[in-house]
């Protein structure tokens, strides 16, 4: 078998997600003041703002998914494939608990990080 010639872009789509949201931090700015010289310098920061948190987002989720990933592997946990095969096997009421229980640790999640900001 011969090794491939050139560049795989198999996996690159999220690298080239977070070089386009990088090159769009530096250029948004300079394209929102352009399109008007008596906009305030607080304007084009809240979009700046805005894309601070969808590049934040991004980055956490993908480093969380990683971080899980890996602990599953060392902690020889079962695939998430698996999971969703033995979910799916589940009766509907069973489906339906679990919904409902990982709704309420959401929101008891979000409500106890409200709480810690406050």
């Amino acid at each position: 078998m011969a090794p491939k010639e050139g560049l795989s872009w198999r996996g690159m789509e999220k690298y080239l997600v977070g070089v386009i949201l990088i090159l769009s931090w530096f250029t948004l700015q300079r394209a929102v003041q352009s399109g008007d010289l008596s906009i305030g310098v607080l304007d084009p920061s809240i979009w700046l703002l805005l894309l601070l948190s969808l590049i934040c987002f991004i980055t956490v989720t993908g480093i969380s998914f990683w971080i899980i990933k890996r602990f599953a592997v060392v902690m020889g946990l079962p695939t998430a494939g698996s999971i969703i095969l033995q979910f799916n096997s589940l009766e509907i009421w069973q489906q339906l608990s679990f919904y409902w229980a990982s709704f309420a640790l959401l929101l008891l999640a979000g409500v106890g990080s409200l709480s810690a900001v406050l």
